[in-house]
């Protein structure tokens, strides 16, 4: 399957790793999973909700985490060893989140270096999953 290429490529790679599978996985929008910190995903297991906070505080369903995120949040802890309080998807320049429009340069650059550019951004990637 395609998208197993992106992941192979990831692999030495565990934030974008978990940014792929949480993006893909939960379909959740990437401005919400953005604000996720550490402490937020570092005691859940398969089957397990993923608390998201809306932009009223609230969603109205939480996606629920399945074998492919657990495994990639898991490898994330163990290999970047974070901080509680540090938001999973941090930049490299800073302790703040990554913007939406980085995001977006990233999953270009995951396309362009696997060969996969005929997928549209996460959208195309998203598509790809449900097939």
């Amino acid at each position: 399957m395609e998208l197993d290429r992106i992941r192979a490529h990831l692999a030495t790679r565990p934030r974008d790793l978990l940014l792929f599978e949480l993006a893909l996985q939960t379909e959740v929008p990437v401005q919400y999973l953005l604000r996720l910190k550490v402490e937020d995903v570092k005691n859940l297991n398969i089957g397990d909700e993923l608390p998201l906070p809306g932009p009223s505080g609230k969603l109205e369903s939480h996606p629920v985490i399945n074998h492919e995120i657990y495994h990639a949040i898991n490898k994330f802890l163990k290999e970047t060893r974070p901080l509680d309080n540090d938001y999973l998807f941090k930049s490299r320049k800073g302790k703040k989140a990554l913007s939406v429009p980085s995001v977006s340069r990233i999953i270009r650059g995951w396309r362009e270096e696997t060969g996969l550019n005929h997928f549209n951004g996460l959208p195309g990637l998203r598509l790809a999953q449900r097939k």
